[in-house]
């Protein structure tokens, strides 16, 4: 299959999910195309999808776009802003089977027009998920699906920059969870905002960087063990290029410049693991209007990956 890049939007948010590992590794990748289409490329053994024929959802152009699975891969749930603002739910069972309207789109939230998104599934418990945006009075909103369905959730965080990128995760660490969530602040300095199980939301944590760029887009991952928790950050900073920040044994790290990578400017990121948690995918839009990936196993060195399939049906 050819890629045809002038059929990826560009500025396209770009969000990701992976499971199994080995022979049986699947990876997952969206992203929005030039009529609005939020397309899926598939990795299995090789790179297929993100044709015309692999549109899942239509959205508003330059829509925010969020996904995560579950039930290792069984289901899969993505998030994006319909034409009115509306907070958008698409979802997929039974192991590529139909996608389908979810049951957030009952609720009719509208989102600020410049909105991001973000996700996170099975929170404190299987029937939790998580929806981070930025409301129509600007303060980051939560949106969060229980046992009794959908319904709005905490303002979470300082004021936030208009537009501001959203990115959450979640983690454990002594058997306890924990949610952190990036964003910028309106002096445009970004910002780290949490809650630990049964607690309430804290507005400032450790994590801090002056050098991201305007809105820039935020990735967040988490991995490591129960005892040995470890995360990432991921931005743009001012030059567009793409910046990690390590957490590890309650330390942030200086910033890293992953291979001098530098991506069009706006562009979406999103990381993921692969084979375990110490395998690494991160995904960004190149000046030359492509989605390319980078790969970090274990403790090498990033290298360049595949350039994913984002063209018209062969």
């Amino acid at each position: 299959m050819s890629n045809n890049p002038s059929q990826l939007l560009p500025r396209t948010d770009i969000a990701a999910t992976s499971w199994g590992s080995g022979d049986s590794l699947n990876l997952r990748v969206y992203f929005q195309d030039l009529d609005g289409g939020i397309r899926e490329a598939r990795w299995h053994k090789g790179w297929s999808g993100g044709t015309s024929k692999d549109v899942i959802a239509r959205a508003k152009p330059n829509s925010p776009i969020a996904v995560f699975n579950y039930g290792n891969g069984n289901s899969i749930r993505a998030y994006y802003l319909s034409s009115e603002n509306r907070v958008s739910e698409i979802a997929q069972d039974n192991n590529n089977g139909k996608w389908f309207d979810g049951a957030l789109n009952n609720s009719n939230i509208k989102a600020h027009p410049a909105s991001r998104l973000t996700v996170i599934g099975s929170t404190w418990n299987n029937n939790h998920i998580n929806v981070f945006y930025q409301r129509t009075d600007e303060r980051i909103g939560e949106i969060r699906q229980d046992k009794d369905g959908w319904g709005q959730g905490d303002i979470i965080g300082d004021k936030p920059f208009v537009g501001t990128g959203l990115a959450a995760m979640l983690y454990t660490f002594k058997d306890r969870k924990a949610i952190r969530l990036y964003y910028q602040l309106v002096d445009r300095t970004l910002a780290e905002a949490g809650v630990d199980q049964d607690g309430k939301w804290f507005t400032r944590g450790d994590f801090k960087s002056t050098n991201g760029a305007p809105t820039t887009r935020l990735a967040a991952l988490s991995n490591g063990d129960n005892d040995n928790t470890r995360f990432q950050v991921y931005f743009f900073d001012r030059q567009n290029g793409l910046t990690m920040k390590n957490h590890h044994n309650g330390t942030w790290s200086n910033e890293e410049r992953p291979l001098n990578t530098v991506a069009a400017p706006g562009s979406g990121i999103a990381i993921i693991t692969a084979h375990n948690q110490n395998s690494l995918r991160a995904y960004f839009q190149n000046e030359d209007n492509q989605i390319h990936e980078l790969v970090r196993e274990g403790s090498g060195n990033w290298t360049k990956g595949a350039t994913i399939p984002t063209g018209p049906a062969a």
